[in-house]
Order: C-alpha cells, then structure tokens, then sequence
C-alpha cells in the first residue's frame, strides 16, 4: 500500500489489471495439477517419487508457455509496449512462483504445515524487505519494484527447492508425455475449476480497467488489498484442510469434524478484521495513502466496506467447497462459480459506468453469499455430512452483537481506545459463545 501512495493510484491500477490478467491465466501454468497431486500425495504417498520427476519436467515446459500466451493476451488488449514490459516481469515472477506451489503440494499433502506455512509467505516477506530498500531510494516508478518482485520470486524458488530437496533426496527432472497426459486427463475438472475461481476473483479489476481506466481500478486495488492479505491466512488453512479432507473421503464424522472446526478457523478472525475495517478502515487508509484526496479516501472506504463483509462471508463458507473439491464434487462447485462469473460480468457491466469501484465491491459481495448458500446446500445434499447449524448460529450471534458495539465504542470513544475496547469485548463475547477458548484453540490446531 506504501508503495501504491508512492506510485500514485494510476500507475498501480494498471499494475493491477495486469496482474489480474496474469492471474486469470494461470490455469496454464498448471492445468489442474497441483489440486490433483495434492489430493492423490494424500491419499497415498507412495506415488510421490514416481510422479514428481515427470511433474516438474512439465513444470518446466509450462514456465515458457505461460508468458507467452500472456504476453499475446495483453497485446491484443491493447497495451503500450511499456505496459507489455510490466506484464512480461509480472509474467516471470508468476510462472516461478508457480513452481513453488507446485512444491507445496507435497507439504499439504503430507501435512509438513511448518514448511507450508513458510512457503505461503516467503516471498512476500523477501519482497517487502526489497520495498523497504524501493520506498528509501525515493523512487515514484513502477518498473524496479516489478524487476523486484521477479527478485523475490527467484529467491524463494531457490530456497524451496533446498528444502525440498533435503527433505524428499534427489529428484530427476524427466518428461514422459504419456504419463503427463494421463494426468491431464485426471486433472481436468481442477484445471476448470482453477480457470472460473481464478476468473471469478479478478474479472472485477480488468473490467473497471476497460471501462473506467486506471485510476478507478488503482481505488479498487487499494481496498482489495486488505482484503488479499487477510485471505492469505485463509487460503494456508483451506490447503491444509483440503488434503484432510481428501484422506478423510470416506469417513462423514471425520468430515462433519473437519468442517466444524475449518469454519469455525475461517470465521472467527473475519468477524474482528470485517469490524476493524468497517469502522476504522477509513482512518488508517488516510494514514497510510498520505497523497489521496478526502474524495479518493471515501471512494476506498466505500469499496472496503462491501469487500469485507465479502471476505466475511466468503471465509465462513469457503470450508464447504474445499470439502466438495477434495472429495470428488469438482463439477457442480464449477458450475456454480461459473454462473456466479456471468452474473458478475452482467452486474458490472451495466453498474460500473455509474458507481465505478463500488460496483464491482458489490458484485463481489452478493456473489460470495449466493455462492455460499450454494456450498451448503451442496454439501448436505451431495455428502450428507452433518452441517455445524448450531455453530454457525453461535457465529451470526457474535457478528450480530460485536459489530454493533465496536461502533458504539468508536462514536464515544478516541480510535485507538475504541478499537481496543472493541477486541476486548469481541474476546468476551466469544468465550460467552462458547467459540473462543484455551481448550478450543489447541484443538482447532492440532
């Protein structure tokens, strides 16, 4: 965000789209193949040593694909060749970042959650300590920090691979096409689903660059990027729980606990983070975008607040459609994100002339609860394992009660006494819930 304020709105909407771009094509970076892995290394790890050689190989030959394709994507978008430049960087830095995913299969599959953890983060911690050195030097260009981020992206491959390396011992890099189209074959339905999930989370960014332009997409950007890094945390939890749940495929009590437990992990930091930015998002994004105007700030703010009950909801549900794609239910979940993309599509195109931003926060926000009841629903109808009711009812009573007296307290109260008051509060609110205690947290980590 530091280097979003020192870049200016403009430049970092673009940056953004592109990056949506990138991201909305990276089903060819890996064609459904990590998903797959992970949930074959799940349920049996003795396919580790035959299929990694050959799986890295076709790693490998994905690494030039990739910014290819892309590059041809964005030319016939009508990007500058100075903007083809950003996207070629973008480009490398996701197809080396792909390769490290496909490392963490192995971790998740194999629950090395220390490991996993690690290598969710690494790069983000690798390039911040690079932007700390980008925002001294006083540079208001876009160009070296994306020469960084591919920096950073290097160097966590390299560490990562070590790791890999010693813990599984020496592995071949190999290429054997019948083995690679067998797998393609199994892996089909977690290629589409990456495609429409992919799709469905940036399509809001490359329209409001098509129709608005950059600027309205750099506010859009500003607020999506709280949302980004409280979904980091979720997205470590969903990869853990998905190779639970595909270990535990037959099994609907270790099921119906998985789900208990991975909703109740989801939903809980939410609820406090979803409070924090509804009532003091506009206060600390003030304090962090220093070169916006009062107008720009409340635009953000209008964005953050749909988005953070977005990621509310989302975070409370999406332990549903792990569930659905571990266990073999890849299809309807597909369908589903795929109805929610068109309508998205519909909503923002007709809304995003008037309300710009917002409507595509907006959009975002009713299609994760439509998606949401649709998990459920699935879920019970499909699986038949037992849905947590009382759980979630515990859940909607802590948001129902905390959300309103955070904002007591910040109409009373200086922010930072407000918002201290307010987690003490949650904290009391959620032990009396039953849904916050010593007990329950080291059962939740286990």
């Amino acid at each position: 965000m530091l280097l979003q304020n020192r870049v200016g709105h403009e430049a970092w909407g673009r940056y953004a789209a592109l990056t949506a771009l990138a991201m909305s094509l990276t089903v060819l970076t890996d064609f459904g193949v990590n998903q797959y892995t992970t949930k074959s290394l799940a349920a049996d790890a003795g396919k580790f040593k035959a299929w990694f050689p050959d799986l890295l190989g076709f790693k490998a030959v994905l690494l030039f694909i990739y910014p290819i394709v892309l590059i041809g994507a964005g030319a016939s978008l009508g990007y500058s060749w100075k903007e083809l430049g950003w996207l070629t960087l973008i480009a490398f830095s996701w197809s080396i970042m792909q390769w490290v995913q496909f490392l963490r299969t192995s971790y998740q599959a194999f629950q090395h959650l220390k490991i996993d953890g690690w290598a969710s983060v690494t790069d983000k911690i690798v390039l911040i300590l690079f932007s700390i050195g980008f925002l001294i030097s006083g540079s208001a260009e876009l160009s070296p920090f994306l020469y960084l981020l591919a920096l950073s992206s290097i160097i966590t491959l390299f560490i990562f691979m070590g790791i890999t390396l010693r813990t599984y011992g020496k592995l071949r890099l190999q290429f054997n096409w019948v083995f690679i189209k067998r797998i393609l074959k199994l892996s089909f339905p977690f290629a589409l689903i990456s495609i429409v999930y992919a799709v469905h989370d940036k399509i809001d960014k490359i329209m409001i660059d098509g129709i608005r332009g950059a600027e309205q997409t750099g506010l859009y950007s500003a607020a999506s990027r709280w949302i980004d890094a409280l979904m980091m945390y979720i997205w470590i939890i969903m990869g853990i729980y998905y190779a639970r749940f595909a270990r535990n495929f037959r099994d609907k009590i270790q099921q119906a606990k998985l789900l208990e437990a991975g909703q109740l992990l989801g939903a809980l930091p939410m609820i406090l983070a979803m409070g924090i930015l509804l009532f003091f998002g506009e206060e600390i994004t003030s304090r962090v975008f220093t070169r916006s105007s009062p107008f720009e700030i409340q635009e953000i703010q209008a964005s953050l607040n749909w988005l953070a009950a977005a990621t509310l909801i989302n975070s409370t549900f999406v332990i549903y459609s792990t569930q659905l794609t571990a266990i073999g239910y890849e299809g309807p979940v597909t369908r589903m994100v795929g109805l929610s993309i068109l309508f998205k599509i519909i909503f923002n195109f007709i809304l995003i002339p008037y309300l710009g931003a917002e409507a595509a926060a907006m959009a975002t926000f009713i299609t994760y609860v439509l998606l949401s009841a649709g998990y459920v629903a699935l879920s019970q109808t499909k699986t038949k394992v037992q849905i947590p009711y009382p759980q979630l009812l515990r859940l909607l009573f802590l948001t129902v009660l905390f959300i309103p007296a955070l904002g007591i307290c910040k109409y009373f109260l200086r922010a930072e006494i407000a918002m201290g008051l307010g987690i003490l509060i949650y904290l009391g609110l959620g032990s009396l819930l039953g849904l916050i205690s010593v007990s329950k947290i080291k059962g939740l980590l286990q």
